[in-house]
């Protein structure tokens, strides 16, 4: 029978600070916790997501995966049950000006999924029903690596007056290079994040349903406080239960069945 289609999904934005490492730990680690396989993908710069989930990065990184040193199955490391991570370190800047400049250097990424998905078959290893790549802010050679290595991506929002601007931009890049490459890649969704009930907050929600109608995820993450404490002790929502975890816990939660239902549907 042919190999299912795996949902590999980049967490974008060309701003910072909108909640893209969050949402990956959060959302991968709420799935992984449903029972989905989930594998998360660091190609931060600031490798934030690996120092998030306690990663060894004394292994192959992205960046080895990036220039070719290493398979993604070489690369990748078992954090929490169902849940799976190819870490990121300071050496990704390197990859970043050598994919700049190297030819094909913006499918890399694709390509190594590729070889993973033939040595996946030859070794029989199960398959994971989610991949994160949690993207650097900007549009450089990474970000376009993981666009392109992805088939949906997840735009977070967060309460700033830019935010829906920079929303547009970001869809709007990832659309123009799909369309360069041959290569579709799907809106799955525009996520709210780090929430208030404020007037400024109410406006940026009701012009995201204006710009992207239900393509607005009906999960809103809730600003909380309790996300800070949970990445200090490197911990996520997941790991601490429904009742430490408190509302942005049951965000996620909701937000993790949302996204199921949606990719279910492609």
């Amino acid at each position: 029978s042919a190999p299912r289609r795996i949902m590999i999904i980049s967490i974008v934005n060309t701003k910072g600070g909108v909640g893209k490492t969050v949402t990956a730990v959060n959302l991968g680690a709420a799935l992984a916790a449903q029972g989905k396989r989930v594998l998360l993908l660091d190609v931060d710069l600031q490798g934030g997501l690996s120092q998030y989930l306690g990663a060894d990065v004394s292994g192959a990184t992205t960046a080895d995966v990036l220039s070719g040193g290493a398979g993604i199955e070489e690369a990748t490391q078992q954090v929490r049950p169902n849940l799976f991570l190819i870490p990121a370190t300071a050496s990704m800047e390197g990859a970043e000006v050598e994919l700049s400049g190297a030819s094909g250097g913006e499918v890399r990424l694709r390509r190594a999924f590729k070889r993973w998905a033939q040595f996946r078959r030859g070794a029989e290893l199960p398959d994971y029903d989610f991949v994160f790549i949690d993207c650097p802010s900007g549009w450089g050679a990474v970000t376009r690596n993981a666009l392109l290595a992805s088939n949906a991506i997840i735009v977070p929002v967060n309460s700033e007056p830019a935010a829906v601007f920079n929303a547009v931009s970001t869809v709007a890049s990832a659309r123009e290079l799909g369309e360069y490459h041959d290569h579709e890649i799907l809106l799955l969704g525009v996520l709210l994040t780090r929430f208030r009930s404020t007037n400024a907050a109410k406006f940026i929600e009701e012009q995201a349903h204006e710009t992207w109608g239900d393509l607005v995820f009906g999960s809103k993450i809730r600003q909380a406080e309790r996300i800070n404490e949970l990445a200090m002790s490197q911990e996520t929502l997941s790991d601490v239960g429904a009742k430490a975890s408190g509302p942005v816990g049951a965000d996620y939660a909701a937000l993790a069945r949302e996204v199921c239902e949606r990719s279910s549907h492609q």
